[in-house]
């Protein structure tokens, strides 16, 4: 697999297009497991709901739960690779992210997650902070970020104490700018929707990419260190963040989510890092 490490963000960020997409039916939570059976939920936005992983018909994106790289239903999602150690069903399987999220809707994830009385857990979230607003300066600020990240995975710790976590770094957003700069289509798709402005539009200045990308090291120091103080939590160690991922994985329906292969390589660099592979 040919890779490119300035095209990590075409796979990773997760800005999701708030109210463009169904919401996937509220779930009750089944039988409580015994000591044998495994249940597993991802949280986190738009990218864990495999938005624009297929280049469908309309004028929107659509979300695509069986492409996601957390609970797809394809061999290398987490959820396939779970499934196939032998300890867990389709039917134990939670996508708890919602298109839009941003940290201050962890927490709500977090306790759904110990409703459903998961075993391992899954978290992607911060590009949708990173791009609120018109500007970095309008991004969440990394103090609240990291009180958010922090108050999830203590509810996660304290409600679930033995359930396995894993926590990904967020992508880098600013190589966006590079990967797509002679690329006029996605430009366009860019400016059409506002997406993430504070970082992709036309006019930012040196100094405001420099900034964003103190944030994003600002961010990721919050994830690793919210996941440090907790049990049983690993953290990617910036993996995700600095991944050799190439263009050919972005899709085209809106130039800024994965497709299909894109999905099935975030789960295949993410799968070694949790630590849920059983040994052999």
């Amino acid at each position: 697999m040919a890779l490119r490490p300035t095209l990590v963000a075409l796979l990773l960020v997760s800005m999701a297009l708030a109210g463009c997409t169904e919401q996937e039916p509220a779930r009750t939570p089944g039988p409580t497991p015994t000591a044998t059976e495994e249940r597993f939920a991802v949280l986190g936005d738009s990218i864990s709901r495999g938005f624009a992983a297929i280049p469908t018909g309309g004028n929107l994106p659509q979300e695509h739960l069986d492409r996601s790289w957390a609970t797809g239903t394809f061999p290398e999602s987490l959820s396939s690779r779970l499934i196939a150690q032998g300890n867990l069903t389709r039917e134990g399987v939670y996508n708890d992210a919602r298109s839009g999220a941003r940290a201050n809707d962890l927490l709500q994830q977090a306790t759904q997650a110990s409703v459903q009385r998961a075993t391992h857990v899954a978290i992607l979230m911060g590009a949708n902070d990173l791009c609120r607003g018109g500007s970095v300066e309008a991004a969440t600020p990394a103090p609240e970020f990291e009180q958010h990240v922090r108050a999830a995975l203590t509810k996660l710790n304290t409600s679930l104490p033995k359930a396995r976590l894993f926590v990904a770094s967020i992508p880098n957003v600013t190589a966006l700018r590079e990967a797509f700069a002679d690329d006029n289509r996605a430009r366009s798709a860019w400016e059409s929707t506002g997406t993430c402005r504070g970082i992709l539009r036309a006019d930012l200045s040196a100094e405001e990419v420099a900034a964003a990308n103190r944030l994003m090291a600002a961010y990721n120091g919050a994830l690793e260190a919210a996941c440090r103080e907790v049990g049983n939590c690993v953290y990617d160690g910036g993996a995700l963040h600095r991944a050799n991922l190439t263009r050919d994985f972005v899709s085209e329906k809106d130039f800024f989510h994965p497709s299909a292969a894109g999905q099935r390589a975030i789960a295949e660099l993410a799968w070694p890092l949790t630590g849920w592979a059983r040994p052999t």
